[in-house]
Order: structure tokens, then C-alpha cells, then sequence
């Protein structure tokens, strides 16, 4: 189909205005930021069940612990219980470590007085206690130690010089080294977990980049139960920081953070600098969530201990009322825009409607025309039966000069008759539409040579084929810019429209199309022409298809809610994506 002029200078009307409506969609996060900081926020939702799931495993250790009649038995199921209770509730803790100090020294088990007290200093050093995490270490160095329990007492020796080097405000003592090396003598493996923690804390700044990429390599092949998952992740967290991969510093501690929700451990000190990281990215929403779940876990577990993890000692957290006020100031930012965007889409949309008015008044000229057209047709027909019938005449008459003569003037008197009326027909059809005509001008020149060379036959078919197939062109073309537009307006109206339906009456249009019957009937319905008699004259559909489609959507639609709105309300309700700030010119409806 041709393009018309009046519809081009529409089309060139309402483009400046879309634009204009558009140009304010301030751009977003990375998808791979957003769906880390989505993540985090699922955790703290489900935080309470995690916080009864680990009350059960609490629970189940007590009733253990209670039927246990060795020794042996109860001191392991004590253990159990001042691990799992190390990052839930410090008083319990040392309950429970107590308690196994007491059988081990009734039982004279040096190796298990050495796990006791590598596991009070662990505790004593979650809370902050210096001194008594010392003592507690002193303590274990005289007695035998396991592989393992030795490589742990080594790193508690580490953690304790570090704590005690930012007491002091010493950027570095010699002791971390000492320690340090001796975890790298016993654990040559630098893939090992605990090497590449300690790793962290002396590695030199040359090579940090090499040590991140190797911590990276061990998270993916790490458990998110094992219990440094967390700790990997949060130091993979700060050397991103220090190589300015702001993706992968928010990616890593918000693993870091998911894992310590997800088993119950209170680090109140890593949802303030994910905070604070949300809110320089611009997702206020998020910084405002985490932020207040920090107050309230805070509130919950103000005696719970404090891990002093490396993030703390880089990220640059901001105060609640920063993020607050960058929240406030965002919130009245978003509402002016709003109003500009709002007054140019009413625009936008009024001068959309005139658009489709005038494409239907076209339309039913189009359709008119073609009524008179097919009345021409029969016409031309009839005469060129009539010519057939006085050349049949006129091979009959041949044998007569007198007969011949006045036949091919009677067929000559018929012919220009013909040409007359054939000439009259054109003109009138000219005069009917200008607009039809230019369409249909190749069409009348080739049907007028075949006319002239008496292939009627030919002009017959070619002029019944070409008018269907430029009427399915028409409507499809129609539908398909009305498409284009509306989901250019609402791209993700299939997806949000199908959120108000059952699950098994999800609609999905079929093959190239982008929106089917049922689509648009509510496309039109969400433009705000709620009319089932204006939706079919509008779409070429009877009233009672529009008003069965219609019920039998609303049938399979979501139960509404009690406050008397309507499915025609939810529909309306659909809200459009704010598009990305761009200067490439739009492709025409």
C-alpha cells in the first residue's frame, strides 16, 4: 500500500511528542547489579524462616545433647552447639564452650582443651574482646593440635594482630606476617580456602589482581554451605573494589551477604555498605530496604556479635540520613517528571485518536468505492459479452458484402459504445476517489492493454486477484502499525496483561504477529475505549465478538479484589517501561 500523505504528516506529528515524553528515563544499573541486589532482598524476605530453620537445628542439638549418656557423645553434640550458636548468640556460646571445657578437663583430653580454646578465642574475637581472645589463644598454644585445628588457631593468631593493629591504628605489624607465613607453611595448597584468606591480609598491591581472580576460580567451586563461602566472597568483594569492578564488588557481596542470611549468622555490618553501594548506583529503593533491614536486625540482635569482615576496612558506608535524603530528593524528581511525561502522553494520545478516526473514515471510503468498483466491473462484463456475441454476427454475415458492411458498422457503432462507456466508467471512479485511483493506476494500465488486445479473460483474473490481495494488505498493514505503536507505548503489556489471568488462559500470540484479537481488544480497553461497539468498528469486528471475547476474558481472569475494582481497572492500570535517553530516529507505525 502506498504511503499517504496525511497519514505521514500524523505520523511526523506525533513522533517529536513520543520523544519529548521519552527523553527524561534516567538510564539504569546493570542488569547483572540489579538481579544481585534482587537476590539479597528475596533473603531478607525469607529471613525469618531461615531464623526458625536454624532454631530447629538448634533445637534438634538440645534434645541430643539432653539423651546423650557418654562423655564423649556430649561433648561432641556440645560442640555442634557452640558452632552453630557462634554467629546466633554469644552468651550461648560460651555456655556451651564451657561445657566442653569441663568434660575435657574431667576427662584429661588435651586435644580437645585445644579446640576450646581456639573456639573461645573465635568467639571472643566475633565480639571484639582483644584481651580475652588472647588469653584464649595463649592458652591453646601449649597443647597438641590436629592439621586442621592448628591451621585454625594459626588464622584466629592473625585475625588477633589485625584487630589489634587497627586498635592502635598500625597499618601492618610484623606478628600478621608470622602467622601468615606459617598458615602458607602448613597449607601449601593456594587454592585452599584459608591460605587465600590469609593471602588477603599481606599480599602485595602488584599482585592482589592475580590473588582476586584466584578467589574468584575457588568460589565457583565452593558450596554456599561451606562456612568460608561467605568470607571468600566478601574479600573477592574488596580487591573488586580496589580494581574498580563495580559489577563484581556488588555481585560478590551480595553472595556474601545471601550466605550468611540464608544460615542464620548476624554480620549486622554488611547490609549498611551494600546499602551504601545501592545508593551510589542510584537504586534508592534498594539502599532504603537494606538500610532498614540493618535497623531492625540491629534492634533484634543488639547483643549478637560484631564480625569485623575486610569490607569494612574499604567501603566507604554512608549515614542513614544521606541515603535518606537521596531518597526524598529522588522521590520528588521522579514525581515532576511524571507530570511532564503524563500532560505529553494526553497530547500524544489525542492526537493518536484523530489518527485512527481518519484512518476509519479512509477506510470506509475505501470500502465504498469498492462496492461501485464491482458494479463497473459487471458492466465491462456485459459489454464484452455484447462484443462477443457481434463478432459471432459478423462471422456469420461474412458471406454477404451488403450483410458484412452493415454488421461492422452495427459492431463498429457497439465497439465505440463500448470505449464510451468504458471512458465514462474510469472518470466517474476518478471522481468517486483520487486517492483510490493513484493506487489503482498500474492496475488500470495493464487492464486497459489486455482490454485492447481482447484479453478479457486476463483482465478479469488480474483484477479480482490484486483487489483481495490489496484489501488482506490493507487491514494487515493497519493492524501491524497499531501494533507497533500501541507496544511501542506498552511494550510489556502481553506480559503484564497475562499477570491478571490464570496461569492456563496466558495469552501468546501465534507466529509473526505481536498482538492477537484478544490483545487488542484490550489494548484498545487500557487507550481508554472501553465501547464494545467502538472497539469492533474500530478492529472490523461485529459488537457481540467484541462482547464474547471480552466475557470470557474477565471469566479467566485472577479473582478482583474487595475494594469493588474492576478488571477493566486492573487493565487500565497497566503502566508503560520509561525507555533509555536516545537520538536514533523512530521507525514509522
Amino acid at each position: 500500500m502506498k504511503s499517504r500523505p496525511h497519514l505521514l504528516f500524523s505520523i511526523c506529528l506525533l513522533l517529536p511528542l513520543l520523544l519529548a515524553a521519552c527523553h527524561n528515563a534516567r538510564p539504569g544499573v546493570s542488569p547483572t547489579t540489579l538481579a544481585c541486589l534482587a537476590q539479597v532482598d528475596s533473603a531478607l524476605s525469607r529471613m525469618e524462616d531461615y531464623n526458625r530453620q536454624a532454631e530447629a537445628r538448634l533445637s534438634a542439638l538440645h534434645t541430643k545433647a539432653a539423651k546423650a549418656d557418654d562423655p564423649e557423645e556430649q561433648y561432641y553434640c556440645y560442640s555442634f552447639l557452640y558452632e552453630a550458636y557462634l554467629t546466633f548468640a554469644f552468651d550461648s556460646t560460651l555456655h556451651y564452650i564451657d561445657l566442653c571445657e569441663q568434660l575435657a578437663t574431667s576427662l584429661h583430653r588435651p586435644e580437645w582443651m585445644a579446640e576450646t580454646s581456639v573456639a573461645r578465642a573465635k568467639a571472643c574475637d566475633r565480639r571484639g574482646l582483644l584481651d580475652e581472645t588472647g588469653q584464649a589463644l595463649d592458652k591453646a598454644q601449649s597443647l597438641p593440635m590436629t592439621r586442621e585445628l592448628r591451621l585454625e588457631y594459626y588464622y584466629q593468631r592473625m585475625l588477633y594482630w589485625i584487630q589489634r593493629s587497627m586498635a592502635v591504628e598500625v597499618f601492618f605489624m610484623p606478628e600478621m606476617r608470622f602467622y601468615a607465613d606459617s598458615i602458607f607453611a602448613l597449607e601449601p595448597d593456594t587454592c585452599a580456602p584459608v591460605h587465600l584468606c590469609a593471602r588477603y591480609w599481606v599480599e602485595e598491591t602488584a599482585r592482589r589482581e592475580d590473588l582476586r581472580q584466584r578467589i574468584m576460580r575457588r568460589i565457583d567451586r565452593t558450596d554456599p554451605d561451606d562456612p568460608w563461602y561467605a568470607q571468600l566472597c566478601s574479600t573477592a568483594s574488596v580487591l573488586s573494589t580496589e580494581s574498580w569492578q563495580a559489577d563484581d564488588r556488588i555481585k560478590y557481596l551480595a553472595l556474601s551477604l545471601v550466605a550468611d542470611i540464608s544460615h542464620a549468622r548476624q554480620n549486622l555490618h554488611m547490609l549498611p555498605v551494600l546499602a551504601t553501594l545501592a545508593c551510589d548506583q542510584g537504586e534508592l529503593a534498594y539502599a532504603h530496604r537494606f538500610l532498614q533491614a540493618h535497623l531492625a536486625m540491629q534492634e533484634q540482635y543488639s547483643g549478637s556479635p560484631i564480625d569485623q569482615g575486610p569490607a569494612t576496612t574499604t567501603y566507604g558506608v554512608r549515614p542513614p540520613s544521606a541515603i535518606y535524603e537521596a531518597t526524598i530528593e529522588h522521590l520528588e524528581d521522579d514525581a515532576h517528571t511524571h507530570r511532564i511525561m503524563g500532560r505529553r502522553l494526553v497530547v500524544a494520545l489525542g492526537i493518536l485518536a484523530l489518527m485512527l478516526v481518519g484512518n476509519a473514515v479512509l477506510l470506509f471510503r475505501q470500502v465504498r468505492m469498492k462496492r461501485q468498483m464491482r458494479t463497473h466491473l459487471s458492466q465491462l462484463q456485459q459489454l464484452h459479452t455484447e462484443l462477443q456475441a457481434a463478432h459471432a454476427d459478423l462471422q456469420a454475415a461474412h458471406s454477404t458484402l451488403g450483410d458484412n458492411q452493415r454488421m461492422l458498422e452495427a459492431t463498429n457503432a457497439r465497439l465505440t459504445e463500448a470505449n464510451y462507456l468504458k471512458e465514462e466508467c474510469i472518470g466517474y471512479a476518478f471522481v468517486l476517489s483520487a486517492d483510490y485511483l493513484s493506487q489503482m493506476n498500474d492496475m488500470r494500465r495493464d487492464l486497459t492493454h489486455k482490454l485492447k488486445a481482447r484479453q478479457y479473460d486476463d483482465a478479469l483474473r488480474q483484477l479480482s486477484s490484486n483487489a483481495d490481495r490489496r484489501t488482506a494488505t490493507g487491514s494487515r498493514n493497519l493492524m501491524g502499525r497499531f501494533d507497533t505503536m500501541f507496544l511501542s507505548l506498552f511494550p510489556d503489556f502481553v506480559q503484564q496483561f497475562n499477570a491478571l489471568l490464570q496461569p492456563e488462559a496466558h495469552i501468546t500470540p501465534r507466529g509473526g504477529e505481536m498482538l492477537n484479537t484478544d490483545l487488542r481488544v484490550y489494548a484498545l480497553v487500557r487507550l481508554g475505549i472501553t465501547g464494545s461497539v467502538k472497539i469492533a468498528h474500530i478492529l472490523g469486528l461485529s459488537p457481540q465478538t467484541v462482547y464474547n471475547v471480552r466475557l470470557r476474558i474477565r471469566q479467566s481472569a485472577l479473582p478482583l479484589p474487595d475494594d469493588g475494582t474492576t478488571f477493566v481497572d486492573l487493565v487500565r492500570r497497566i503502566e508503560g517501561k520509561r525507555a533509555p535517553e536516545t537520538t536514533t530516529t523512530k521507525e514509522d507505525f
